[in-house]
């Protein structure tokens, strides 16, 4: 199958750091790992005559059964991250999971809900799909309350974690009457791909994240992860690579009807001398 590797175009304003000196960096790390020690990834003179889709792709369990195997020594990553907001004003935020850092606005709760959150009378809430929907349940419940002003909820899903579905977007609305934000992240909590106010698709953060499909499957290299680096990797999930102007105005790499992957896992190991 004939894959097409997608950038989006360098005259992008929204792009803040070059994904060219990223993709750079993140081979020369990759050089010192186990996985992809040299032969199998040799020294890369220019990023433009790269050939990223000439590797294998790797299967998600792999990777993280045996991330030692895809670990650089030499390199220890900032595994703090921020917040990015889908609107124009942040207001009070409570961020609900580990990896991020409070600043600003925002304010980190790292072990879920607590009593503390709703003395911080927060008007947008940033969670995992799971964990917002737990705090959904409960609030119905009537075991929480929620504050009076409620201007965004922000569902974050790594890598590998739940995916927000139609009906956990209904069941949002109705607790939580916000508008529900989704938001792909990293294993470090950077941020890959945001759904912005046109809540269509989802907008590729091109600094951090090179996205391809193969074999419909959705593979993304992470850019920013130098300490654990993997090329291509699968992500259990399939959807449409788009270009076109979004209804927001932005133009740019955008992920499109994103759902789960259900075929056989790809077949690697053969890079890995197995």
């Amino acid at each position: 199958m004939q894959i097409t590797l997608r950038w989006t175009p360098r005259k992008n304003k929204h792009r803040t750091e070059d994904p060219d000196l990223q993709l750079r960096h993140l081979l020369q790390a990759a050089r010192r790992t186990p996985f992809y020690s040299s032969p199998h990834l040799e020294p890369v003179v220019s990023v433009a005559d790269f050939d990223l889709t000439a590797l294998p792709s790797v299967p998600l369990d792999d990777y993280l059964e045996d991330r030692e195997y895809f670990r650089d020594a030499c390199h220890t990553a900032d595994t703090s991250s921020t917040l990015l907001y889908p609107l124009d004003v942040m207001p009070r935020t409570a961020l609900v999971m580990s990896g991020f850092r409070s600043g600003g606005s925002v304010r980190v709760f790292a072990n879920g809900w607590k009593e503390a959150i709703e003395k911080f009378q927060p008007a947008a809430i940033a969670a995992s799909v799971r964990q917002l929907r737990e705090l959904a349940f409960r609030v119905q419940s009537g075991s929480v309350t929620l504050p009076l002003r409620r201007d965004a909820v922000i569902a974050l899903t790594r890598i590998g974690e739940d995916l927000l579905t139609e009906e956990d977007r209904d069941l949002f609305w109705r607790v939580f009457e916000a508008p529900v934000f989704q938001q792909y992240l990293g294993f470090h909590g950077e941020l890959l791909a945001a759904e912005c106010e046109a809540h269509q698709d989802l907008h590729v953060k091109t600094g951090n994240a090179i996205f391809e499909t193969e074999n419909t499957q959705l593979l993304v290299t992470c850019l920013r992860n130098l300490e654990y680096p993997v090329l291509r990797l699968g992500t259990g999930l399939t959807a449409d690579l788009i270009e076109s102007l979004c209804p927001c105005g932005q133009r740019g790499l955008r992920l499109a009807n994103v759902g789960a992957f259900e075929t056989a896992p790809l077949v690697m190991r053969a890079a890995a001398g197995d």
